[in-house]
């Protein structure tokens, strides 16, 4: 049995992310990132994003 889930997320439309991507490159935008886990930990990762006191991305590092 499996215990992989994978889920999707509608962000908008494909013009919208060109857009978006083009603003955060000619602007040098970076997102906030709130914690960084090793691949290793991706439950502790998970549980960290689910507690809700999270400002910015929980970022999974797989190097």
């Amino acid at each position: 049995r499996s215990l992989v889930t994978i889920s999707r997320l509608f962000v908008g439309s494909r013009n919208g992310l060109e857009a978006m991507l083009a603003a955060v490159a000619t602007h040098r935008l970076r997102p906030v990132i709130d914690k960084v886990f090793p691949f290793a930990e991706a439950r502790e990762a998970y549980r960290h994003f689910q507690q809700g006191d999270v400002f910015g991305k929980v970022v999974i590092d797989s190097a």
